[in-house]
């Protein structure tokens, strides 16, 4: 949950933070210390934001827990009898204290065990944490099980739902038998004056029936009304929680104040809940959506619809409703709804499109099989200690131990190390979690939804409870049945050979590994199709600024145009365009008619993006025909337009494009085509999208542009320069996003980045976790068959063939591990084919590269413990047995 403000006191996870430090502090000191900890949580709160502060609470809990533990067992020590209980207490403290005793004669194990541990608990955490904030989060809604959401699907994207138009809106909702109440909420942007800079504002208008929708209350003040929507009522608008604390300074006499909006003053009514301020729902201010019939768009997806079922109606009559008047709609207008249809969804399935469900439940299993991996890795490193242990376990049971007392102990150590992965991996996963939203920042990204709160830290602790039980109990149970006899009579004589179990869980990892090989390995690839699909115009050098003219300016003011005139005056600037939609940002469609078709249902969707004469020479975009535009397409000339080259193949198979002609939208005036320019817009295959760009001097009501200027160097150096030039051109005129081309592009992939690298993390992992088995259990092998090589040795086999010996044990192991990997990678691969671009799930190139990989890393496991075995002197090694 991405929070802009501080809450009005500790969250959840705050005061369970301060429940734990209250159950463990003395009583008299535990009210002046937890009220301490309180008022310096709200102070750090206010100046910093909730999710810093939260940080530090959890960071000052964590520093008192070690010594508050300690005073706690200090003094239940010294009040503790020889009662039974008392006896109990005294056996756990022995175990503990032995534990810790013997886990401090070997760091280098613990550290390792700890840190191998914490890891997989880090990546663990943090993708439950978004799992959790997805599909466990606390929405701010009364009552989700009768709130349902109608979207509008494309039959070319079945699994992505969009938004309804406004007229399909009003025919679709209106009187709906089968709801309580309807509402709907409208993305908008402002631009905001009088605060400071002028500020370029994200906000959203709802008609009044949303927010009762939902059940939420204002925090301040009160809600809209009707009679906000009323011709002629004074604007008002209501404030963010985290606008009123970030913008107003939590100013306690908010209510009535003004706002200056797009140059039209708007009064404060009310402060929205903080709970509004969720995953991507980033509105800052909120006002009333007016929606006539007249003039209402039916091209234009804009509206979230949301309906309250009514007493006693069910989501599938709903459904049914809204499907039998969709089909009306249909009749009454073929050509706008063309290919659309309507779905009701419950607030559990909106909340995630069927790709995003399907890369959360990949995550999921992926960060399973790394922590599978780890606990295969720590339970190699018990046995392998429990092996050097086998004598020192039979003295124990020799003086009188029972097999239930060592495994206890056994145990008990397990537990400790889990413990202390743990709160390693809490901290790792808070560091990764921010690492990959600040990765995101500014992009649509789900990262921004995981938190680490009650419910994270609850599945943590359970985690760290029976993580011993998978990695520790076998290799206990083994250590403790030792021959006592046997070992005694032994007597540190060299210890036993590693076994199968050893192997097998050698042969696990490298399954698993496997698999998370195979999907990073697609996703590597896909990278590079990332980056193919943004090859086909110039980034280098350019620099970008969003521009939002308020609505307060006249259309085609000019403003614009001078800009285009001043910037090259800038030292450094050599040209410069404006264009609607980068070429990676999704850009409005519309309608398109096209000269010469009879039948209205060809009429199809294009991307229509405005610019300005001079961007496609800028970008170095490809002119196939014809021409691009020129500043004699103005207003009052012939409308023209140019086409990208999969727009001239769709909508001209079998003439040229240029001198055709185009309708577009409700437009009753064609439009002649100029031009033919290379594709920048391709889907996920690399195959272009129609797309039609128009001069901006024909497209008057366009009011959102992007700057792109050519720069002599870095473009970060050029922020303050175009900054210079708009504030003297408008001083009420806000700039924001300036940044290079590249990284803008970056962030429109940002969220796949981020996914792309948590991928990348776990299948680095699993490899370092499965050379590090390998490399142990030969090596293990070679340690414990030293005798045989050495008479092997003295009867003459030559060096090469004991190093055969001991690779073929390694590829072995790794030979069974990749082949029953290859059925778990075939069927995981399957569910990232909806991540992968230009490579397809099965692809072979990748999984002989993965298998290569494998066999490279046991051939260099195996490589060092084969040349240690032919070092052995056959004298002393028969002397040592």
């Amino acid at each position: 949950m991405r929070q802009r403000g501080p809450g009005p006191g500790p969250g959840g996870v705050e005061r369970w933070a301060l429940r734990l430090l209250a159950a463990l502090l003395p009583p008299p000191a535990r009210d002046a210390e937890l009220g301490d900890l309180e008022e310096r949580y709200r102070e750090t709160a206010e100046r910093t934001g909730r999710r810093t502060a939260r940080r530090w609470l959890l960071g000052q809990v964590l520093r008192s827990v070690g010594p508050a533990l300690v005073m706690r067992w200090r003094a239940r020590r010294d009040e503790s009898t020889r009662t039974e209980g008392g006896m109990g207490m005294d056996r756990i403290r022995m175990d503990l204290r032995f534990a810790l005793r013997s886990l401090r004669k070997s760091p280098g194990f613990a550290a390792l065990a700890v840190t191998t541990l914490g890891m997989a608990m880090a990546v663990t955490t943090a993708i439950f944490s978004l799992v959790s904030g997805v599909f466990l989060v606390d929405l701010p809604i009364a009552d989700p099980d009768r709130t349902a959401f109608v979207w509008a699907v494309h039959q070319d994207a079945p699994g992505v739902a969009q938004e309804l138009t406004a007229a399909d809106y009003l025919d679709l909702t209106t009187d709906l038998a089968s709801a309580e109440r309807v509402g709907a909420m409208e993305p908008v942007q402002w631009v905001l004056t009088g605060l400071g800079d002028p500020e370029r504002v994200v906000g959203a208008r709802v008609t009044p029936g949303f927010f009762e929708v939902w059940g939420v209350s204002p925090f301040r003040g009160r809600g809209l009304t009707e009679a906000d929507l009323a011709p002629g009522a004074p604007p008002v608008v209501l404030a963010s929680h985290g606008f009123w604390q970030r913008a107003l300074g939590g100013d306690p006499d908010v209510l009535g104040r003004t706002l200056t909006l797009d140059g039209t003053p708007h009064t404060v009514v009310g402060v929205v809940p903080p709970s509004m301020e969720f995953g991507g729902l980033d509105a800052e201010l909120w006002g009333p959506l007016r929606l006539r019939a007249a003039g209402a768009s039916r091209t234009a997806h804009t509206l979230m619809t949301t309906a309250l079922v009514a007493p006693g109606a069910t989501l599938a009559q709903m459904q049914a409703e809204v499907a039998g008047r969709w089909e009306d709609v249909r009749s009454t207008h073929p050509a706008e709804t063309r290919d659309w249809t309507v779905r009701v969804r419950s607030t559990q399935d909106s909340l995630l499109n069927d790709s995003a469900r399907a890369v959360l439940v990949l995550l999921g299993i992926v960060v399973s099989l790394v922590l599978l991996i780890a606990c295969a890795n720590v339970a190699n490193l018990l046995l392998a200690r429990g092996a050097g242990r086998e004598g020192e376990m039979a003295v124990r049971a020799a003086l009188g131990a029972g097999r239930g007392g060592l495994v206890r102990q056994l145990l008990v150590e397990s537990l400790i190390l889990s413990v202390g992965a743990t709160l390693l991996g809490l901290v790792g996963s808070d560091r990764l979690l921010a690492f990959l939203q600040n990765l995101t920042e500014g992009a649509d990204s789900l990262f921004f939804l995981a938190e680490i709160d009650t419910t994270v830290l609850t599945f943590t602790g359970v985690v760290a409870l029976l993580a011993p039980l998978v990695f520790g109990l076998y290799p206990a149970l083994r250590a403790s049945r030792a021959d006592v006899a046997d070992q005694l009579r032994r007597a540190g004589g060299s210890v036993g050979r590693p076994g199968r179990v050893r192997s097998l869980l050698v042969g696990g990892q490298v399954a698993l590994a496997m698999v998370a090989l195979v999907v990073g390995g697609l996703l590597v690839r896909s990278v590079v199709g990332l980056q193919s699909l943004d090859s086909n115009y110039r980034q280098e050098g350019i620099l970008t600024a969003s521009l939002l003219r308020p609505a307060a300016a006249q259309p085609g003011d000019g403003f614009f145009v001078d800009l285009l005139e001043r910037l090259p005056e800038a030292p450094g600037i050599r040209a410069a365009a404006l264009v609607s939609e980068l070429p990676r940002n999704p850009a409005p469609g519309q309608l398109v008619e096209v000269a010469g078709d009879d039948a209205m249902e060809e009429r199809r969707q294009a991307s229509i993006t405005a610019v300005t004469p001079g961007y496609f020479d800028l970008l170095a975009i490809d002119v196939v025909q014809g021409r691009t535009f020129l500043r004699t397409d103005g207003a009052a000339s012939l409308p023209v337009a140019v086409v990208s080259r999969a727009a001239a193949a769709a909508y001209w198979p079998d003439g040229p494009a240029v001198g055709g002609r185009l309708r577009l939208g409700t437009d009753s005036t064609w439009t002649e085509v100029v031009g033919v320019v290379g594709d920048v817009r391709l889907n996920q295959q690399g195959v272009g999208i129609p797309h039609i760009y128009r001069p901006l001097a024909q497209e008057p009501h366009r009011t959102s542009m992007t700057l792109v200027a050519d720069v002599a160097g870095p473009p970060a150096g050029y922020a303050a320069a175009v900054r210079g030039v708009v504030s003297r051109l408008d001083p009420g005129q806000p700039v924001s996003d300036v940044l290079s081309l590249e990284a803008s592009v970056f962030r429109s992939n940002a969220a796949g980045y981020g996914v792309i690298t948590l991928f990348l993390l776990f299948a680095s992992f699993a490899l370092v976790m499965a050379t590090a088995g390998i490399y142990g259990v030969v090596s293990f092998s070679v340690a414990a068959r030293i005798p045989e090589f050495g008479v092997r040795m003295a009867l003459g086999a030559p060096p090469a063939q004991v190093r055969r010996m001991v690779l073929r044990q390694g590829a072995g192991v790794v030979v069974g591990g990749t082949l029953v990997g290859l059925v778990g990678a075939y069927w995981a691969s399957g569910l990232a084919q909806g991540m992968l671009v230009g490579v397809g799930a099965r692809d072979p190139l990748t999984y002989g590269g993965v298998a290569a990989l494998l066999v490279g890393v046991t051939l260099a496991a195996s490589w060092l413990p084969a040349r240690r075995a032919t070092r052995v002197d056959p004298v002393r090694a028969l002397r040592a047995e």
